[in-house]
C-alpha cells in the first residue's frame, strides 16, 4: 500500500499542467471512467483545470485505503495551506461513499457595492448635497460609520435633521460642542420624531440646552418612542423631567452613565411611563440611595427589559428583592460588570425570570458552574447569551448547551480560558440556530474545532476570533458555510467589517 502511495504521488508530482479538456477527458476514459462519470465531473468542476480531473483520478482508482492518512500527509507535504491541497483532501473526505467527492470551492470575501459606496461616502460626505430618498436604514449605516471612522461633521448633521425627520441616531456626539448642539437643534422640527439617539453627548445635554431646543415651548415630541441620551453626565433630574414632559409615547429609554441622575430622576420616569415603558438602561448608575432606587424599578410595570450594567456595587439582596418582585415580566437583563454578584443571584434569576430570552453576565468574576447549573432546565427560550470573562469551566459551558443550546441565536464566550474542545462538539451538535458567536481570546480551541463548529452550525453567519493566534483559516478552506463573516483572523481586516455588523 506504502508504494501504491509513492507512485500516486510520484505521479501528482510529474503531471504537467493540462489545458486541453479532450486530453483531460480521454484520460479519465483510460483510467475506466464511465461516461456518466465524466459528465458528472464536467458539470461540476473547470473543463480547463488539470487538478479536478487528476484528483478524481488518484481518488478512484490508484488509492485503494488509507486515503485518509494519505492525503494529510500530502495536505503538509506537498501543498501545505493551498487551496489544491484542501481540495484533494475534501476528495479522500473518509465519510464520502461515493467515487467522485466534489468539493465546495473557496470563495474569497468580496466587499459588496453597498460597503464600498459606503465607503467613498464616509471619505467623501461634504459634497452629498441632500438625503431626500435615502431609507432610515441607510442613513444610519452611514452615520454609524461616519461616527466611527471620526469624519461625523456639521455639515451632515444638518442633513440629518434637514426637513421633518423620523430618526436622529447619533452613536457618538463627543465631537458636538454646546454652541454647535444649539446652532444645529435649535430649528429643529421635532413633530414627527420617533427615535433620538444621541450617545456620548457628554456635556452638551444640561437641562439649559435642553429647554432651548428639544423641549423649547412649541416643540412637541408626541411620537418619540425611543429616547438615548448615553453618557450625559451633565444632566440633572429636572433636565430629565423637562425632556420628558412632552413626550407621551416612550418605550425605550437609555441613561447609561447619566451620572447625576438619581431616584428622583427614576421616580420622575416612573409617574410618566410606569405602565408603558419597556426597556430601561441605567448602566453605571448613582446607587447611593438604594432603597429608593429599587422602589422606583418596582414601578415600571411594563417593563421587559433592564439594563444594571456597570454597577460595580449592585448586591445579592437588591437583585433577589427585584427579581421576585418583577422578574416574571422580564425578558433581558444585563448585568455585565456586577462584579459583586454571586451565584445566589443567578438562583434567583433562574428560579423568577424563565422567560429571559437575553441574558448578560460578562466579567462577574464571583459566578462558578453552580450557576449554568441552574440556568441549564430553566431557561427555554435564551437566544442571546453573553459569559465574557467568567470563569465557568470547558465541560459546564458543553452542558450547559446541551439543554439551552437549540434555541441560541448569539453567544459570547470571550476571554473564556478553559473553552475547549468539549464545548466545539457540543455547539455542532446543537447550535443550529446561531449566527453569531464570539470566541475571542479562546486560546484552547484548534483548527479543528473550528472546522466542526463552522460545518454544523450552518446559520452561522458572524463569528469573531480576536486574539486566536494560534488558529489559522485552514477550517474555512472547502466549508459548505460560504456566507460565514469572520472578524480577527490575521488574514481579515478587522475594522472594515465591524463597521457594517450593526
Amino acid at each position: 500500500m506504502e508504494q501504491k502511495h509513492q507512485q500516486a504521488c510520484s505521479s501528482f508530482s510529474a503531471i504537467p499542467s493540462y489545458y486541453d479538456v479532450a486530453s483531460n477527458i480521454q484520460r479519465l476514459k483510460n483510467h475506466g471512467y464511465t461516461n456518466d462519470e465524466i459528465s458528472f465531473i464536467i458539470a461540476n468542476q473547470n473543463p480547463r483545470d488539470y487538478v479536478t480531473y487528476i484528483e478524481p483520478l488518484i481518488r478512484k482508482r490508484e488509492i485503494v485505503d488509507d486515503t485518509h492518512s494519505y492525503y494529510q500527509r500530502l495536505l503538509h507535504q506537498k501543498a501545505r495551506d493551498s487551496s489544491e491541497a484542501i481540495n484533494l483532501y475534501n476528495f479522500a473526505d473518509p465519510d464520502s461513499h461515493s467515487n467522485l467527492y466534489i468539493p465546495i470551492s473557496t470563495k474569497s470575501l468580496v466587499p459588496s457595492l453597498r460597503e464600498l459606496t459606503l465607503n467613498v461616502l464616509d471619505k467623501h460626505s461634504y459634497p452629498v448635497a441632500l438625503l431626500a430618498g435615502v431609507s432610515n436604514e441607510q442613513k444610519q449605516r452611514l452615520t454609524n460609520l461616519l461616527c466611527y471612522s471620526g469624519e461625523m461633521n456639521g455639515h451632515f448633521l444638518e442633513l440629518l435633521l434637514s426637513g421633518f425627520p423620523t430618526h436622529i441616531q447619533l452613536r457618538d456626539c463627543s465631537w458636538l460642542t454646546k454652541v454647535e448642539f444649539l446652532k444645529y437643534f435649535e430649528t429643529l422640527v421635532t413633530s414627527e420624531l420617533e427615535v433620538l439617539q444621541l450617545d456620548k453627548c457628554g456635556s452638551i445635554i444640561t437641562d439649559e440646552t435642553v429647554y432651548d431646543t428639544l423641549a423649547k415651548p412649541g416643540n412637541s415630541l408626541s411620537k418619540l418612542t425611543s429616547l438615548s441620551i448615553a453618557g450625559a453626565y451633565d444632566l440633572n433630574n429636572e433636565g430629565l423631567e423637562l425632556l420628558v414632559s412632552s413626550v407621551t409615547a416612550l418605550r425605550y429609554i437609555n441613561l447609561t452613565k447619566c451620572v447625576r441622575l438619581t431616584a428622583t430622576g427614576l421616580d420622575i420616569l416612573a409617574d410618566s411611563f410606569g405602565s408603558t415603558l419597556k426597556e430601561l438602561y441605567i448602566d453605571g448608575f448613582n446607587l447611593i440611595n438604594t432603597k429608593g432606587i429599587l422602589k422606583a424599578l418596582k414601578r415600571f410595570k411594563q417593563l421587559q427589559v433592564l439594563s444594571l450594567a456597570g454597577i460595580r456595587d449592585l448586591s445579592d439582596a437588591f437583585i433577589k428583592d427585584y427579581i421576585m418582585a418583577c422578574g416574571r415580566n422580564l425578558k433581558g437583563l444585563v448585568l455585565k460588570d456586577c462584579v459583586n454578584l454571586t451565584n445566589v443571584s443567578m438562583r434567583f434569576i433562574a428560579d423568577f425570570s424563565r422567560r429571559l430570552n437575553v441574558f448578560d453576565i460578562s466579567n462577574m468574576c464571583k459566578l462558578t458552574d453552580s450557576s449554568l447549573g441552574y440556568f441549564m432546565n430553566r431557561f427555554r427560550q435564551l437566544s442571546t447569551l453573553k459569559l465574557y470573562r467568567n470563569l465557568f469551566s470547558d465541560e459546564a459551558i458543553a452542558a450547559f448547551l446541551e439543554i439551552a443550546g437549540k434555541t441560541l441565536e448569539e453567544l459570547s464566550l470571550n476571554s473564556i480560558d478553559k473553552v475547549g474542545h468539549l464545548t466545539a462538539m457540543s455547539l455542532a451538535k446543537n447550535a443550529k440556530n446561531l449566527h453569531t458567536l464570539d470566541l475571542s481570546q479562546c486560546r484552547n480551541l484548534r483548527d479543528r474545532d473550528l472546522a466542526l463548529i463552522v460545518s454544523r452550525c450552518l446559520s452561522l453567519r458572524t463569528l469573531k476570533l480576536v486574539g486566536c493566534s494560534q488558529l489559522t483559516d485552514v477550517f474555512l478552506r472547502g466549508s459548505s458555510n460560504s456566507e460565514i463573516r469572520i472578524i480577527g483572523l490575521k488574514s481579515t481586516p478587522i475594522w472594515s467589517k465591524i463597521f457594517f455588523m450593526n
